[in-house]
């Protein structure tokens, strides 16, 4: 069987007479016209058709990279509102406490903060914590024979914060400096040989600390502040320092 030859020949089919005479089959040729197809969209056809399947590639290419700035500027936006945004902390914390007895303690417990933010820079705070330790105190009654000086009794410490105030904040994309002033009450109780004492007093913190991202919603912080609590007939000044996870909403 011949091919049947054809006295228009397509700009975009450039098959020969004489090629397509070649071919014995008439699916061969139907073949190499397909394949002629596939070569113009891929860029080795006629200049024309080159420049129009480059064209629609380029298109894709704008909406492909529009799509990807937009996500993009809304994944940064996202992070920049939910680092400045309220959030709640709990983590490990550790007071070096001076008691009222003159002794120091080293006291280790946790802590619990919630900020709301009712302005961009600034938020307020309730904050608890609870700190627990041991050291020797001297005894307040009469010491035995052979006693050291003062009759040290090795006691169990407990110290508990209930605070208020109000923090200010400068929040970036990756980090978020602040500084804040708490007021309250704390519960310090002494035990030990059998005898427990307890005092409530006023409490006076002033802190700072850095949230540092790690996720959408999820920050690591480091605080450190100076405590005051006490009267002013006895006073006990101690550093406190906390870390943990934050998580912003």
């Amino acid at each position: 069987m011949h091919a049947r030859h054809s006295s228009y020949q397509s700009p975009r089919q450039k098959i020969s007479l004489t090629e397509a005479s070649n071919f014995s089959d008439g699916h061969n040729l139907a073949a190499k016209m397909l394949n002629s197809r596939h070569m113009v969209c891929m860029g080795k056809g006629p200049r024309q058709n080159h420049f129009d399947c480059g064209r629609h590639r380029c298109r894709h290419l704008r909406i492909g990279f529009t799509l990807a700035l937009a996500f993009f500027a809304g994944s940064q936006l996202g992070f920049a509102q939910s680092l400045s945004s309220s959030n709640v902390f709990v983590g490990y914390s550790f007071v070096g406490a001076n008691l009222y007895t003159g002794q120091h303690a080293n006291l280790n417990g946790w802590n619990l903060t919630g900020e709301k933010k009712f302005l961009p820079f600034f938020g307020v705070l309730a904050d608890f914590s609870g700190h627990y330790g041991s050291t020797d105190i001297p005894s307040s009654g009469p010491c035995a024979a052979g006693s050291p000086a003062g009759c040290p009794v090795n006691s169990s410490i407990s110290e508990y914060y209930f605070q208020g105030g109000i923090r200010g904040s400068y929040a970036t994309k990756w980090v978020r400096p602040y500084a804040d002033l708490l007021l309250g009450a704390v519960r310090i109780t002494e035990s030990g040989s059998g005898a427990e004492v307890s005092k409530n007093g006023f409490e006076a913190t002033l802190g700072a600390g850095l949230d540092v991202r790690i996720a959408k919603r999820f920050a690591w912080r480091i605080d450190g502040g100076y405590v005051r609590t006490g009267s002013f007939v006895a006073q006990q000044n101690s550093l406190r320092a906390s870390t943990g996870p934050v998580f912003l909403f």
